[in-house]
């Protein structure tokens, strides 16, 4: 099993899988009441989308998610980036837990496997044991982040924005990149993160 990452599944449900429609409509519920009790204004999801093609890898192993935090974290706390050789050690994971327990990044203080990020610009993580996977971010907050560390494993940006080129290099998932995981993830959240800002969806990790 893998980490798969979406942002117009409640349209597409809405059209082809009417009781996974429901079944995310007793998140969005869960959603509002979260955003409602830290003051924030409740989320409307788009019930139509343009049909985006994604050009990032849809999915992966949950592990990678772990490669471009480390980045992050490393970034975070002054200390250098360097490509893992495929492994991460027991020091990175601990760099990852000093910088996630700051509880001020939307990259690392999210679950692992399921939840949400939602296109609405606040500061601070939402925790809420009642929320799928106790955390909810903002979607401006993770593609903030992200664009930040771009550079740090070989990615151009222009603003928040990257070349025709750039995209396509990114399409191409090459192993032999020795920041192919973190770019993978990277080009995923990218994406995700245009669409939900655009065209006012969740983002969904399951």
């Amino acid at each position: 099993m893998g980490l798969a990452i979406s942002s117009s599944e409640y349209a597409y449900y809405l059209k082809e899988d009417p009781e996974g429609a429901e079944w995310m409509e007793e998140d969005f519920n869960i959603i509002n009441s979260a955003l409602k009790k830290n003051g924030i204004l409740e989320h409307s999801e788009a019930t139509e989308v343009p049909d985006v093609a994604m050009s990032s890898i849809e999915g992966f192993p949950y592990s990678f998610l772990h490669y471009l935090r480390r980045v992050f974290a490393l970034d975070k706390l002054g200390k250098p980036v360097t490509p893992t050789n495929g492994n991460l050690t027991t020091e990175d994971d601990n760099f990852i837990m000093e910088a996630s327990e700051m509880l001020d990044s939307h990259l690392l203080c999210h679950s692992d496997t399921e939840g949400y990020y939602v296109p609405i610009d606040f500061d601070e993580v939402i925790f809420d044991e009642k929320l799928p996977g106790g955390m909810l971010g903002s979607s401006q907050r993770l593609f903030s982040e992200i664009l930040k560390v771009a550079h740090l494993i070989g990615i151009e940006i222009n603003g928040s924005e990257i070349s025709e080129s750039t995209h396509q290099e990114l399409a191409k998932a090459d192993e032999s990149h020795p920041y192919y995981i973190e770019r993978v993830v990277w080009f995923n959240l990218f994406e995700n993160c245009q669409n939900s800002i655009e065209n006012n969806t969740l983002i969904s990790f399951g």
